[in-house]
């Protein structure tokens, strides 16, 4: 049997419109293919309705053909309801909930079908009659059965009714009529509970499996202590955002910052402060990024590339002055007191910045030159930022 679960694109939305919580993708998909069954069962009414023509009272027929299109509405106007809701994760066992008192409905209707049904009845008829109820329960079965109180609300009200067939109304064969619905539907409960826990299990894997892909994904590419990106992220994103410097005829801007005495904090109060100066010191980044004045019109990248080595990219930048700007920004911030417990420190940084297409048109090339102008910043006597500027770095000091 295969699950609908199979299916990429039905993978894809599952995530976006469920995340990972199983009950709201078990629900999803009840909605997402129980439709098309809604409309089909329509359709089967319709064929019976005009099978049973002539042979029993017309307004018999047409309060009957009137309940279950009734019904039918009543369904479909619940689908569209699911459909625009935008709580349909938060909210997916009231909708399991209303899609079973839905389908409880229709098995009362479809297990009406045997008021109809009467010896006098052409043989054909009375074959027709049966085989649509014992039908119906199989083909409600890929659907229906993802949730099993849905499956039962439809499938009991139309296996009761063959129930009643079996004891009472067949002329002969009573008993053993009886015995082969029951095990009939302690068959079909059976497959419905199998398929039910089959995709159930489908699902729960496929989540788990997303949840180490994600964990994976969190551990390449991002550094544990600080939550910044590293050095493998931040060089597939500045690769990309040259290409779009190319496209564009824009200027890239790549920073690389480098905490001025750190081993000396490490040494005299021990690694937990240093990590903890570093959690501080990626706080402060993030923060100053996000509040950098407006003449960088677009957000600043940030990895942490090494022990104390951060790197920062700024796209669409219109002139040198613009990041000149943001350097000075990020020097003041980083140089605001820190209390470490063992110690109060104003930390300060050395910042190299190599730009697009100024300074070089490759990835590779721009880390270069922003390293030597970082050196440059760092020998100039620390706590100030520098532009490359071929064989002679520019520099100007950060906060006194």
């Amino acid at each position: 049997m295969k699950l609908p679960i199979a299916d990429k694109e039905i993978q894809h939305q599952l995530a976006t419109m469920c995340g990972s919580d199983t009950g709201a993708q078990l629900t999803w998909l009840l909605y997402r293919y129980g439709f098309p069954t809604i409309l089909t069962a329509q359709v089967i009414a319709c064929v019976m309705l005009s099978a049973l023509r002539g042979y029993a009272a017309p307004a018999a027929l047409i309060i009957w053909g009137v309940l279950f299109t009734v019904v039918t509405l009543l369904r479909a106007g619940l689908y569209l309801y699911w459909r625009l809701s935008d709580r349909k994760q938060e909210r997916h066992r009231f909708f399991t909930r209303l899609y079973a008192a839905g389908a409880l409905a229709a098995g009362i209707t479809w297990g009406s079908l045997l008021l109809f049904y009467h010896p006098g009845l052409p043989v054909y008829l009375q074959l027709f009659i049966l085989i649509v109820l014992v039908g119906m329960p199989i083909a409600a079965m890929p659907t229906n059965s993802i949730c099993p109180p849905v499956y039962y609300s439809f499938s009991f009200p139309i296996l009761l009714a063959l129930f009643y067939w079996s004891l009472f109304v067949v002329e002969r064969l009573h008993l053993q009529f009886f015995l082969v619905a029951v095990t009939y539907s302690v068959i079909l409960v059976i497959i419905a509970r199998t398929y039910h826990l089959n995709l159930q299990q489908t699902l729960e894997t496929r989540n788990a499996n997303q949840h180490l892909l994600e964990r994976l994904q969190q551990m390449a590419y991002f550094d544990p202590l600080t939550g910044l990106a590293n050095r493998r992220w931040f060089r597939e994103t500045a690769i990309k955002a040259l290409e779009r410097g190319r496209r564009h005829g824009s200027r890239v801007a790549l920073l690389l910052l480098d905490l001025d005495n750190f081993k000396q904090v490490n040494d005299r109060y021990g690694h937990e402060s240093g990590d903890r100066l570093l959690e501080e010191i990626a706080h402060r980044l993030t923060n100053c990024l996000r509040l950098t004045d407006t003449v960088v019109r677009t957000d600043g990248d940030l990895a942490r590339i090494g022990g104390d080595e951060l790197t920062i990219l700024l796209e669409d930048i219109r002139t040198t002055d613009d990041v000149r700007n943001v350097a000075k920004r990020i020097l003041a911030t980083l140089h605001q007191p820190v209390d470490l417990g063992e110690a109060r420190l104003r930390p300060s940084a050395s910042l190299g910045i190599a730009i697009y297409p100024d300074h070089g048109d490759e990835f590779k090339q721009l880390m270069h030159h922003a390293d030597r102008a970082m050196y440059h910043a760092k020998n100039s006597g620390k706590n100030r930022y520098a532009v490359y500027d071929g064989e002679e770095e520019e520099t100007e000091r950060g906060i006194p």
